[in-house]
Parts: structure tokens; C-alpha cells; sequence
């Protein structure tokens, strides 16, 4: 029975993130199509580019069956989210004013901040433009309860990077104290 339920709740959150986007697609029928934009991001450069690639795969499969025209794609390489001074991110910031397009679709929520303050600031500024954050793979409804698991997830985010830039100091000032090189070659 646990297993059926898991299954009910999963067929009612698509069946919630459908209808918020059906809604969506009622609400403004002057416009032909839905449009929406791609926003990817990865932290460091010791990662590899193939995320970026994994990013948008998911996202372009999204918007296929949401129907959704993907119409950009804004990609910040070796970029943190703890902070939204990233280039690609503010220029789709920007393009949003001029309300071309109805979504933002990430991969995940983390890949839009990992700092819940900037998270829900650029949340709301563009949805004060009409448009929409949407993760390719959470599924986050429109109800109290779907606002509430996206900021936790959110919040969760925000701790995993605090809690590796933490780890990380103690790293280097263990190597500090034994006297090694922190990083590359000297």
C-alpha cells in the first residue's frame, strides 16, 4: 500500500504541474505558443562541461512534453549559485522585462541558486514580468505544500554549499599546518 500511494502522490503532483501550466496556456491565448528559456549552470571548473549537457537534455525533454518552445539557452560555466553575479543569469534576468517568453526551465532548483534569499528574489522579480520558474525534475505544485518542499529544497541547497565551503577551508588549512602546497604546482 505504501508503494500504491507513492505512485497516487506522484500521478497527482504531474497531474498538479500539468494543470498549473494548462493554466498557464489559458490565462494568455493571445500568444500562439508557450514559450520558455533553458538556464544551466555548474560551480567549478574541476567539473566537466558534460553537465551543462545533462542540464539541457532534461530540459529540452520538459518542454517537448510540456509543449513548451524553448527559444534560448543561458548556460554560466564555472559559476557559484551562492550569489546571482553570473553573467548568462543576469542577462536572462534582463531579457524577462521584455516578457518574450513564459518559463525559466532548469534542471534542478539548485542549478538556479543555492542561496534561498537570491532564490526567491529573482523568483518573484520575474514573476512580477510573468514568468515562471520551473525545474525539469522536481516536482514542485502550485499548493502551500509544493511552495513549502521547493523552499526546502532550496534551503537545502544553500547548506550543502555551506557546508562544502567549510569542509573545503579545513582542508586547506590542515595542508597549511602540515606545511604542503594547497592546489597546483608551486
Amino acid at each position: 500500500t505504501i508503494l500504491y500511494m507513492k505512485k497516487r502522490r506522484i500521478a497527482r503532483n504531474w497531474a498538479m504541474r500539468s494543470f498549473t501550466i494548462q493554466k498557464i496556456k489559458g490565462e494568455h491565448k493571445k500568444m500562439a505558443r508557450l514559450t520558455g528559456v533553458a538556464y544551466a549552470r555548474y560551480s567549478s571548473d574541476k567539473q566537466q562541461e558534460s553537465s551543462i549537457v545533462v542540464q539541457l537534455a532534461a530540459i529540452r525533454r520538459f518542454c517537448e512534453i510540456h509543449d513548451i518552445e524553448l527559444i534560448h539557452e543561458y548556460v554560466d560555466e564555472a559559476q557559484t549559485g551562492t550569489n546571482a553575479n553570473r553573467k548568462e543569469f543576469q542577462e536572462m534576468i534582463q531579457d524577462a522585462e521584455d516578457r518574450e517568453f513564459r518559463f525559466v526551465i532548469v534542471h534542478r532548483m539548485d542549478r538556479w541558486a543555492r542561496n534561498v534569499d537570491d532564490a526567491r528574489h529573482y523568483k518573484k522579480l520575474l514573476s512580477k514580468y510573468g514568468v515562471k520558474v520551473v525545474s525539469a525534475l522536481e516536482e514542485f505544485d502550485e499548493t502551500p505544500e509544493g511552495e513549502f518542499f521547493e523552499l526546502l529544497s532550496m534551503g537545502m541547497a544553500e547548506l550543502y554549499s555551506k557546508k562544502l565551503a567549510r569542509e573545503s577551508l579545513a582542508g586547506v588549512l590542515a595542508n597549511a599546518r602540515e606545511g604542503k602546497v594547497h592546489g597546483g604546482m608551486p
